[in-house]
């Protein structure tokens, strides 16, 4: 897949008249008027995504993508990158958090490996590797810009291949030591933000930790910035050749598979549920990619990362879940699934003001004046 092609990709917006179909059956319910909140919103939209006033989230399957990273090389992360691979086996065994989760919010799960060291295939993992790793993004770019559209392209085939398998809901998940660094470096070059505003702990940096991820971001920023068209950095508009630059500059392989698994879900009407802070850059790499794709994110929890509200905020998202959340893997959008699921039992089978002797309830007109 090339830059052009993805250009050419049709992405249709989300269906306003049934989402207003949707709107209008809620507030026919015998209950105050938007009682369900954000629950009610997400309803709507998801039908709106999905072209029917009667909208499916079951089948739901999580996909997470597995790869490592150069820039762990600088000291951003408390672990190796020997972790990954334990993790993805994890993954692949359903024994990591994500698995156990699943099990109990009634999700499928498929992990993906996308870049992880080593050939050694990994039981239940599906080998889509492109390269062992990225490279150190201080000093080169983590990716060519051939390999950030093969991780794309990965995303967009797992889409697809799942929405032809029946799943009518996609959950993008990650597993990758070092990839806040990436996905925080990938956030300022999009926004132009400072590396001090929008860099947090990660897994859990202490000080010092926290002070050499600055450092090495900043070192990437420079040399980016450097080597690159000022015009590029920090604008609210980029086109699809600078957001592909971005994210083959600071992302990981799991980032860009992510990315293209938003791009695929806005392609065949799916809803795509983000999980935190990772997933949040993925969609955001994926509207500057693609423009449209928000449409058909879902936002689930509010990250503890300082730059994931920035991110929601940029793609016109509410977070429904402040749990303080951290983990990863996709495993904060698992805890939103039963919520839903709940919102639309109520939206099925709850009692019409027509059917009861309550009076229908009125939305208040404000007064502009």
């Amino acid at each position: 897949m090339t830059i052009e092609d993805i250009s050419e990709l049709n992405i249709d917006e989300p269906d306003k008249n049934i989402m207003s179909e949707i709107k209008e059956r809620w507030d026919s319910i015998a209950k105050p008027l938007d009682g369900l909140g954000l629950l009610e919103e997400i309803h709507a939209r998801t039908g709106a995504m999905e072209r029917t006033v009667e909208p499916v989230i079951d089948p739901a399957v999580a996909v997470t993508f597995c790869g490592d990273h150069g820039i762990t090389a600088a000291g951003v992360s408390q672990t190796d990158s020997s972790v990954t691979r334990t993790v993805a086996g994890f993954l692949g065994r359903g024994e990591s958090s994500l698995g156990h989760m699943a099990a109990v919010a009634g999700c499928d799960t498929i992990a993906v490996d996308v870049g992880i060291i080593g050939r050694k295939p990994i039981p239940g993992v599906r080998d889509r590797k492109i390269r062992e790793g990225t490279r150190d993004f201080r000093y080169e770019p983590a990716m060519t810009r051939e390999e950030a559209l093969q991780a794309v392209s990965v995303g967009i085939e797992m889409a697809e291949e799942k929405v032809k398998d029946g799943y009518r809901l996609l959950i993008p998940g990650e597993m990758g030591i070092g990839n806040t660094t990436a996905a925080t470096a990938m956030l300022a070059a999009f926004t132009g933000l400072s590396v001090e505003s929008i860099t947090g702990t990660g897994a859990g940096l202490d000080e010092e930790g926290l002070k050499r991820k600055k450092a090495a971001i900043s070192e990437g920023l420079s040399r980016w910035k450097e080597e690159r068209k000022p015009e590029l950095f920090g604008k609210e508009k980029q086109s699809p050749e600078a957001a592909l630059d971005i994210i083959s500059n600071f992302g990981g392989y799991e980032l860009a598979a992510m990315t293209g698994l938003c791009i695929g879900g806005a392609l065949f009407h799916t809803p795509v549920v983000l999980d935190g802070y990772l997933s949040a850059v993925a969609g955001f790499a994926a509207e500057r990619l693609k423009p449209g794709v928000k449409g058909y994110l879902i936002a689930s929890h509010s990250s503890r990362e300082p730059g994931a509200e920035t991110c929601m905020k940029k793609l016109e998202l509410t977070p429904v879940i402040y749990g303080n959340f951290r983990l990863g893997e996709g495993t904060g959008a698992l805890t939103l699934l039963p919520m839903l699921r709940m919102a639309d039992a109520v939206y099925r089978n709850m009692v019409r003001f027509d059917g009861t002797d309550i009076t229908a309830y009125k939305r208040i007109q404000e007064n502009k004046e």
